[in-house]
């Protein structure tokens, strides 16, 4: 059976695609312009990266216990610190 498609090809060919568009911005830039695309992607990974966007910003739900109990553990695992430390 003779293959139609080659993942492979398009993946390399992508991401030369991808280098060729980065070429020369720093890396601060590079994650912007990635950030930037994303956000306007109607692909899968576009809608999932939106997403979880959404997701990080909504307000916590539960933030810790009210007797503070949460820092027992911690505290177990490191008796010579302090939280402060």
């Amino acid at each position: 059976m003779k293959k139609t498609f080659e993942c492979v090809m398009l993946k390399d060919g992508i991401q030369q695609r991808m280098l060729k568009q980065m070429e020369g911005l720093s890396g601060v830039q590079q994650r912007a312009a990635i950030r930037n695309s994303l956000e306007k992607s109607r692909s899968p990974i576009g809608e999932l990266w939106r997403a979880l966007e959404r997701r990080s910003a909504a307000p916590a739900e539960h933030v810790a216990e009210a007797d503070g109990s949460y820092g027992g553990v911690w505290r177990d695992r490191n008796p010579d610190r302090t939280e402060d430390d």
